[in-house]
């Protein structure tokens, strides 16, 4: 019955939140022949082996909760049973007052000892964006966010196992961003510096996905020209989520975050639509790192791509040397004279 009493105690201190504490009392019997009896309470092993009777009642100061009876004689007598619950009762609630002093109310939340775990649910859809190839996604958010296990279910059931309520919100963000389902606004902290270019830099925001803050969300005021050189990959920036480009890369604000944490508004801009070109072309803003090159070199080569109307001109990014043997016959040199005949005729 100590372990009724270790057990509430244990509950309690977990922080599950039980309207009652629960104490047990084991009551011993020692019947003779000529029917005198004595009724034992809290037995010990002895008292157990030696005795007629092993009665084990458990329940709070309400009333009893459970009760289980051994007993070596053929009978006991309604008078012994009345003693032996009134015995019970008396000690019980002695054994719960003394819980009381040395145990609180329940503590209303969880041990920060206590495994923590959380339920998700996802898109079957989105099981392989979240697994990733061969498990490599989803390994990468276990060591991440520091979480114990994630657990995935065929129905889109996903099951977090973590040491620590930060490690399980971690984890929590970490699957969102990989399925591309964070709310807008959301703030994140300290990521990594993944690259530097022209126009931003690319944030590290889980295993294998980034997203661009742009030179105009990079202060909180002014507008830059260039990256600050302080910022260099590997450095730890705060950002908020505002959301896909049409194209589906992700698009981050340090300014959104500067604005927030010194208690001034920030407004929101507004989604990105794509835009159409001069020459018919789909256009973005660069948040793609196939369409701006993702380095300061390569930035600006993607930013500066040729188009024409004209019949053999490369369209825009395709590379200079592909393009020409592409599309003209004479080699390097007739390639820039059909380039120079199509802008006389325009």
């Amino acid at each position: 019955m100590a372990s009724v009493c270790g057990g509430c105690l244990a509950m309690l201190d977990a922080g599950v939140p039980m309207t009652d504490s629960v104490a047990g009392i084991a009551m011993g019997l020692i019947l003779e022949p000529d029917g005198s009896y004595v009724v034992l309470s809290d037995i010990q092993g002895s008292e157990d082996a030696l005795g007629d009777m092993d009665f084990k009642v458990a329940g709070s100061k309400r009333g009893i909760s459970a009760f289980q009876m051994d007993i070596k004689v053929e009978g006991i007598t309604l008078d012994i049973m009345k003693q032996a619950l009134a015995q019970a009762a008396e000690g019980r609630s002695h054994i719960l007052d003394a819980m009381s002093h040395c145990s609180p109310a329940p503590r209303r939340a969880f041990s920060p000892w206590a495994p923590k775990l959380a339920l998700a649910q996802v898109s079957p859809e989105k099981l392989g964006q979240l697994i990733g190839p061969g498990g490599k996604a989803i390994r990468g958010i276990v060591a991440a966010s520091g979480a114990a296990d994630i657990v995935t279910n065929n129905n889109g059931t996903v099951q977090i196992v973590a040491s620590s309520e930060q490690a399980l919100a971690a984890a929590q963000e970490l699957i969102a961003l990989q399925i591309g389902e964070l709310p807008v606004g959301t703030i994140l902290r300290s990521r990594r510096v993944e690259s530097i270019a022209l126009f931003g830099v690319f944030v590290e925001l889980s295993p294998g996905r980034s997203g661009l803050v742009h030179l105009s969300e990079l202060a909180a005021e002014g507008n830059l020209t260039e990256v600050p050189p302080h910022w260099q990959v590997g450095s730890r920036i705060d950002v908020m989520y505002l959301g896909p480009t049409p194209d589906g890369k992700t698009r981050l604000s340090h300014k959104a975050v500067l604005l927030k944490d010194a208690g001034l508004s920030y407004t929101m801009p507004a989604p990105l639509g794509r835009a159409r070109s001069s020459n018919g072309n789909d256009s973005s803003d660069g948040s793609s790192r196939g369409s701006s090159g993702g380095g300061r070199g390569q930035g600006s080569r993607g930013s500066s791509s040729r188009s024409s109307s004209s019949e053999g001109v490369s369209q825009p990014g395709t590379p200079r040397g592909a393009g020409e043997r592409g599309n003209y016959r004479g080699g390097r040199g007739a390639g820039r004279s059909s380039i120079n005949q199509a802008a006389q005729q325009q």
